[in-house]
């Protein structure tokens, strides 16, 4: 019963944190089939629950209380603050490029600092999507959004020093050169103070 009571703590912590459960919704799944699994020793979905333990911890020695919905729920607002102040940075410094747009942004957090498997916080995944809407040429149109992405990926880092950023892409439509898609994508990764390119790829750079 006690565990019963969790899990539907644990469903609507998630449905209220609209924001980040709605871009991760397999985020969630995993950390609700996390808690239901703590300790499990088979598989057997029929094996009846016992009586009323209600007074005690739970039969794999595991026991729940307020700290862990509140563990969980702290998790999820952290992102959504990271995720907040990130995409802030990223609109403030494209108005600085030329005829840059955003269409998207979304942050992670690794999930493993939630389970208690990395005693460090660190940012799983940034996804940046911006659209370059000028009549350049192949190699130009190459340069600049080389130069912008590598830009955006130092400006971020310095905008969260302290949180290490596991990866970074920074996804470009450009209609002049592809009609539909991405042309460009550009990876990036921290260590430490720096920001290293882990690589690009895209029909962009097919051409």
């Amino acid at each position: 019963m006690k565990k019963s009571v969790l899990i539907l703590c644990i469903c609507a912590i998630i449905l209220f944190q609209s924001n980040s459960i709605a871009e991760q919704p397999n985020k969630a799944l995993e950390a609700i089939n996390h808690f239901l699994n703590i300790g499990k020793g088979n598989n057997n979905a029929n094996t009846p629950d016992k009586a009323d333990d209600s007074d005690n911890p739970d039969s794999d020695g595991n026991s729940f209380d307020d700290s862990d919905l509140s563990f969980i729920s702290d998790f999820f607002d952290r992102q959504n603050t990271y995720s907040s102040s990130l995409q802030s940075t990223v609109k403030m410094r494209i108005k600085e490029y030329w005829e840059v747009e955003l269409l998207d942004f979304s942050l992670y957090l690794n999930d493993a600092f939630i389970y208690g498997e990395s005693d460090i916080e660190t940012i799983s995944t940034i996804n940046v999507y911006l659209k370059w809407d000028v009549n350049n040429s192949v190699e130009q149109t190459k340069d600049m959004l080389e130069m912008y992405s590598d830009d955006l990926a130092v400006t971020i880092h310095k905008a969260k020093p302290d949180v290490p950023i596991e990866s970074l892409c920074v996804f470009w439509t450009v209609p002049n050169i592809t009609k539909a898609g991405n042309a460009a994508k550009f990876m990036y990764y921290s260590a430490g103070e720096d920001m290293y390119n882990k690589g690009k790829s895209g029909p962009l750079y097919s051409k």
